[in-house]
């Protein structure tokens, strides 16, 4: 089995990571682009590295992979103590 889901969420940029939030509620690469002040071209540049990144192939698996990696933050499993975060790193292991 590949990288966890958090560990490939960790890769992404701080930007990549606001474009691939927006991306996953169903925002138009041209309404993340205006709502960041950002170009249409660059925002779209932003999901192909997500995609690659998370080794995902649409927008489609990036919004399941998004709900995931929220109800995780939401039910705690990504914010234990240190001994528990592997745990939670494997248990996030998702197939897409």
């Amino acid at each position: 089995m590949g990288p966890g889901l958090l560990a490939l969420v960790a890769r992404l940029t701080g930007r990549e990571l606001t474009v691939a939030r927006l991306a996953a509620k169903g925002l138009s690469s041209k309404r993340i682009a205006r709502e960041l002040g950002i170009s249409d071209l660059t925002v779209r540049k932003h999901r192909e590295n997500v995609l690659r990144k998370v080794e995902l192939c649409d927008t489609a698996q990036l919004a399941v992979c998004w709900l995931l990696i929220e109800r995780g933050l939401q039910e705690g499993a990504f914010g234990r103590a240190a001994d528990s975060e592997s745990a939670a790193v494997n248990t996030a292991s998702v197939p897409l």
